[in-house]
């Protein structure tokens, strides 16, 4: 459709730039496109972490889309304002003389943006290298937190390699006590301490030995002398 009213010429074949620009607004223009503008330019906001240089070009771009580029420098200045984060608004009220041309007005605003990047930017920087210290210092430190902790575990490791030799123990007397198996006998039914033969071994152990009388031990003794005595008379 356009490339048919271009080859034309236009009207009367004219060849006039400005209509065609008239022809192409009517046919694919958007015929609420400033109304839209215009809403998005009264709400459109700065954000907190938002640089001036990068806010800047958005708020432009709305104020001609809304039709902005004609109107008074006050008006423009007022939309801008209030469009700013409160940073940079707190910022301009150091400003003795705040400009009345908004091109000035914005060269201020560049101005102080430009200054609060660049704090930003130390800011960031001073952050990232406190915490690429910080592991440096836990590095350092971890040995003795390691020996620490090795010393308080090894005696747990100590205690722990008791406890299967005493479950063993406690499960053999278990068995042993179900089973009452005697270990002098061998015979099923009563342990070792109640064995009749561990008792008499016992009893035979303890027995005093017979004691000696000396009226024996003399006579016994004199018995070889009366011998060799009737031997010598025969």
């Amino acid at each position: 459709m356009a490339s048919a009213y271009y080859a034309q010429g236009g009207i009367d074949g004219a060849e006039s730039p400005d209509q065609f620009m008239r022809y192409l607004e009517t046919c694919y223009g958007d015929p609420n496109a400033e109304a839209r503008a215009l809403d998005r330019l009264r709400t459109i906001r700065q954000k907190e972490n938002e640089s001036f240089a990068v806010f800047l070009p958005k708020f432009e771009k709305e104020l001609a889309e809304g039709g902005g580029g004609h109107w008074v420098d006050v008006v423009k200045i007022n939309y801008l304002k209030g469009a700013l984060n409160s940073t940079l608004r707190d910022r301009l009220i150091n400003i003795v003389h705040i400009p009345k041309d908004y091109l000035e007005y914005t060269q201020i605003l560049m101005r102080i943006g430009s200054e609060l990047d660049s704090r930003a930017h130390q800011e960031r920087y001073e952050r990232r290298r406190r915490r690429l210290s910080s592991p440096d210092q836990s590095k350092t430190k971890s040995p003795v937190n390691e020996n620490t902790d090795r010393m308080e575990w090894e005696p747990t490791k100590v205690n722990r390699s008791t406890i299967p030799e005493r479950s063993k123990k406690k499960k053999r007397e278990d068995h042993q006590r179900e089973n009452r198996r005697c270990y002098k006998c061998e015979e099923v039914g009563h342990l070792i301490r109640d064995c009749p033969r561990w008792e008499k071994a016992k009893i035979k152990k303890a027995a005093p030995k017979p004691a000696v009388n000396d009226s024996t031990t003399e006579s016994s003794e004199s018995e070889p002398d009366q011998t060799s005595e009737d031997s010598g008379k025969e």
